[in-house]
């Protein structure tokens, strides 16, 4: 009887600690799998980076370009490539004239264009003599807070008007006649370039309004709106006064954006920029401030190569106007608390803090911030503040806690 009882005893053991054993491996499998795949952690770690600040536009390439036309018909046999660097005098292609060149006479490419709206004098001084008859007319009906945005629209009319009547002195388009004139049956001729340069067979129609001279009086805003298809210019057969070609002087152009009022400000006349235009980076100073209808236009003028400028008439431009260093924050980190900024750090045990923070700049979901510690006046003196430093955890989303809180 005393055998069978503690038989059974080691049995209940047995079993017990069997139990304690599945029990003690499932929780460990638990927190194994709660570990991989529980929610995304709620921190980062600060690092210490730089970052660029950037504004992105849509320019208008103006370039030199020199529109080369043919003085005779013929056959045209192109012999250097689109896209080519060529020296003066240098032979481009020929001119051949055969028998049964009317049986497979066509015309060039003809490139078909819209026309630009273009502003004069006499249309400018007729918008300046409306706004300042409505700035009259509120002044006088007390209406002080309209004032301000016509006065603004009224000096941008009155210097673009200044400028238009003074005009730009450079011209960026000019256009010759190459060949010897018409020739015999059978007859060939070279064709050569008279001046260095870029050569392209593609024209879009606007080589004569989207120069730099034209700019003033140009609605550069419809340009913008403007679907823009280079074509090429000669194939086949040509007839005189056709575009073969043209040659684009790579030495410099123009690249012009549009800004909203105001701004501007943050540019300066000669001020040097740098530019990125797909992968390339190229360097570029701002050259004249125009104002348009209702933007300002910047023509910064390039003196590097970009990929394809010579055939684009618009680029993607991205401009890189400052840069700063210091330690980078998610925007959604940020919170305020008690009037200081600042963000919610999480220390080794999980315990949520709040350490003030000096923004040096934002650029979209990114925050740069000073390291380690920043002064402020505080109650007359000028007093040390500490704040976060490289490695600190810093929580996401920081609206959704509060200091004091332990994270899971």
């Amino acid at each position: 009887m005393a055998k069978t009882r503690r038989r059974k005893r080691i049995k209940i053991k047995g079993v017990f600690r069997l139990l304690v054993l599945v029990i003690a491996v499932g929780f460990g499998i638990y927190l194994i799998i709660k570990g991989n795949f529980s929610s995304e952690d709620p921190t980062y770690v600060l690092e210490y980076d730089e970052i660029d600040i950037r504004q992105n536009y849509q320019a208008i390439v103006v370039r030199k370009e020199h529109v080369l036309k043919s003085s005779s018909s013929g056959t045209v046999v192109q012999i250097a490539d689109d896209g080519e660097k060529v020296k003066r005098n240098q032979r481009i292609m020929d001119i051949t004239k055969s028998d049964d060149e009317e049986l497979n006479l066509f015309a060039a490419s003809v490139v078909t264009e819209t026309e630009i709206t273009k502003y004069n004098l006499e249309q400018i001084d007729g918008e300046i003599t409306e706004l300042k008859k409505e700035i009259a007319d509120l002044i006088q009906n007390k209406k002080y807070d309209a004032v301000n945005s016509l006065s603004l629209e009224l000096e941008s009319k009155i210097e673009r008007r200044r400028m238009m009547e003074e005009g730009f002195s450079e011209e960026t388009y000019n256009e010759t006649e190459v060949g010897t004139g018409e020739l015999e049956v059978g007859e060939s001729q070279p064709i050569e370039t008279p001046l260095a340069g870029i050569l392209t067979y593609y024209l879009d129609g606007y080589e004569q309004q989207l120069t730099y001279a034209e700019v003033m009086q140009i609605d550069l805003e419809e340009v913008l709106e403007l679907d823009v298809t280079p074509s090429i210019s000669a194939q086949g057969v040509v007839q005189p006064g056709d575009a073969l070609c043209k040659i684009i002087d790579d030495s410099y152009y123009y690249l012009i954006i549009l800004v909203e009022p105001g701004e501007q400000n943050l540019y300066d006349i000669s001020e040097d920029l740098i530019l990125e235009v797909g992968n390339q980076k190229v360097s570029g100073y701002i050259a004249e401030m125009i104002p348009t209808s209702s933007k300002v236009a910047i023509a910064i003028k390039v003196e590097s190569y970009i990929e394809d400028f010579y055939k684009n008439r618009f680029v993607d431009v991205s401009i890189t106007q400052e840069t700063h260093d210091g330690l980078v924050v998610k925007s959604s980190s940020i919170v305020t608390i008690d009037g200081q900024v600042g963000v919610l750090v999480v220390d080794r045990y999980k315990n949520i803090s709040f350490k003030p923070v000096k923004v040096i700049v934002r650029q979209n979901d990114t925050v740069v911030v000073k390291e380690d510690a920043f002064y402020e006046f505080v109650e007359g003196k000028n007093t040390r503040i500490d704040t976060v430093g490289v490695s600190d955890k810093v929580l996401v989303n920081a609206a959704n806690y509060k200091p004091g809180d332990v994270i899971d």
